[in-house]
């Protein structure tokens, strides 16, 4: 072929990283198979700083010594028919085409229909905790929580690609939103959408990631920093199995109102020249999920009826954003916030710094919670296993909540779980059994109390088992079986 169109790559120029990535065996196994005969070729996908050029690098190398193997690299001004030759016609031949391309939402969706046939994508977005750990040599979640979404290892804080708020809007525009841009006209069949510019989509797509990462309530005109929450807008199932729907708490409606401030907010800026409805902010609620860049993490609400009994009512969604990097960043930048609130200003220097160092913990706490969850949920391969965030309310307040808990559905049994980012024993209290006979009635017999913190793994004279965060998830990664998990670390 004309080496004057596609730019090869000598194997000898790639600097080759040493930690294998999680997708570097999955591009190996489809390069090991057959598949390419049944007309298949593999995509890699996601944003940049993803890991995508890492693993093709590192598979690469397994090539280092043979002449059966070619790495291109396609240019803006390339020659279209002579890529069409090489990815389309010469794949017939047996050639094994990997690809990678940052147009994450096009190359999914379009995977749903046209290219369903002859593309086998793979999504880099998601970088879990166990692959940050073991590829930058940390074991502290805080790490993960600060930079965990990025594969960078940068010499310095501001030098990383998101080290703050500014940097973090950054990212979203030409990592998020110009995917998104780029690949409407390719897939959207919706007009109101398809006339969107860019600079709308960037401050539609920028005000979602930061509403969804949630924000700070509380008595702001109080010292206590202990009156200052985080709270984030759920996405809300539609389905109500009784017809008191007037027992629909404050606290829901509060998250459904930051939905509509953000529709409000939205809408009022000077940057969007058209109408945008709630179905176009559900369309671009699609568009995240299916680039891996949003998902979802499970809770149950049991809320008292009229006659004080508990009733398990509304099953709900919180959102996640893949990338805690971002969220973190979002949340830091609305904690800076309240620093112009008059409540803030009257306080003295030495309560100042403590407050910023509650509401610091307050961020990592809240969000070490929410990546286990989900974790647990990504790898628990185990079907017959609910993995779950339970709240209760009572007269339209929060009265308790299980960080989560794991219900085995075949042995009607179940383990309740606080999570902690810290390293130093938590007191699990008797108070935190709130409603057992609810609980035993919905989930079955109490199999084990446990904690997951920073600190080293132990089980109390009070039966009460210890893990350490990183431990667990370890675990979790390796057997893919949350009871498999349970029996190993107890052990």
């Amino acid at each position: 072929m004309n080496h004057n169109i596609l730019n090869i790559i000598n194997i000898e120029d790639f600097k080759f990283e040493k930690d294998k990535r999680d997708n570097y065996q999955k591009v190996l196994n489809f390069i090991g198979s057959n598949r390419c005969y049944e007309g298949l070729s593999f995509v890699l996908t996601g944003c940049p700083k993803t890991g995508k050029s890492t693993v093709m690098e590192q598979v690469m190398q397994n090539y280092e010594y043979s002449d059966k193997c070619a790495f291109y690299q396609v240019e803006d001004n390339d020659d279209l028919s002579e890529i069409y030759k090489i990815c389309i016609d010469e794949i017939k031949k047996g050639l094994k085409i990997v690809m990678s391309c940052n147009e994450s939402l096009f190359m999914t969706t379009a995977s749903l229909h046209e290219l369903k046939e002859s593309l086998e994508i793979l999504n880099c977005n998601f970088i879990s905790f166990t692959e940050h750990c073991r590829l930058f040599h940390v074991s502290d979640i805080d790490d993960y929580i600060k930079y965990g979404g990025v594969i960078e290892k940068m010499a310095s804080q501001n030098e990383r690609t998101i080290h703050d708020y500014q940097s973090a809007c950054d990212y979203i525009e030409y990592a998020i939103s110009l995917d998104i841009s780029g690949s409407i006209h390719k897939i959207c069949d919706d007009n109101s959408i398809y006339e969107l510019s860019k600079e709308e989509i960037n401050y539609i797509v920028r005000t979602m990631m930061e509403t969804y990462s949630g924000d700070f309530i509380g008595h702001k005109n109080l010292k206590e920093c202990n009156d200052i929450k985080i709270k984030y807008p759920c996405k809300a199932l539609n389905i109500f199995p009784y017809k008191e729907k007037h027992l629909v708490n404050r606290y829901v409606m509060e998250n459904e109102d930051m939905k509509q401030d953000m529709y409000l907010k939205i809408n009022s800026n000077e940057k969007i020249n058209h109408k945008i409805t709630m179905k176009t902010i559900k369309k671009f609620e699609y568009y995240l999920s299916n680039m891996g860049l949003l998902s979802f993490t499970q809770k149950v609400q049991f809320m008292t009826t009229e006659n004080g009994e508990w009733e398990k009512c509304i099953n709900k969604d919180d959102y996640y954003i893949i990338q805690p990097t971002l969220k973190y960043h979002f949340l830091k930048e609305k904690a800076n916030l309240l620093e112009n609130e008059n409540f803030f200003k009257e306080l003295c220097n030495q309560e100042q710094n403590s407050l910023r160092k509650e509401l610091e913990q307050k961020i990592k706490d809240h969000m070490m919670k929410q990546i286990i969850l989900y974790h647990t949920l990504m790898w628990n391969e185990k079907r017959t296993v609910d993995i779950l965030k339970i709240e209760f309310y009572k007269n339209n307040k929060k009265l308790e909540e299980y960080n989560m808990l794991v219900y085995d559905k075949i042995n009607k049994k179940h383990w309740i779980f606080e999570i902690k980012d810290t390293d130093n024993q938590y007191d699990f209290q008797q108070e935190h059994l709130y409603q057992e006979e609810v609980i035993a009635n919905n989930y079955g017999k109490l199999e084990k109390l446990c904690v997951l913190y920073k600190g080293n793994s132990f089980i109390t004279k009070t039966n009460i088992q210890y893990f350490n965060v990183t431990c667990y998830m370890k675990a979790l990664e390796k057997y893919k079986d949350i009871i498999k998990v349970m029996d190993e670390l107890i052990k």
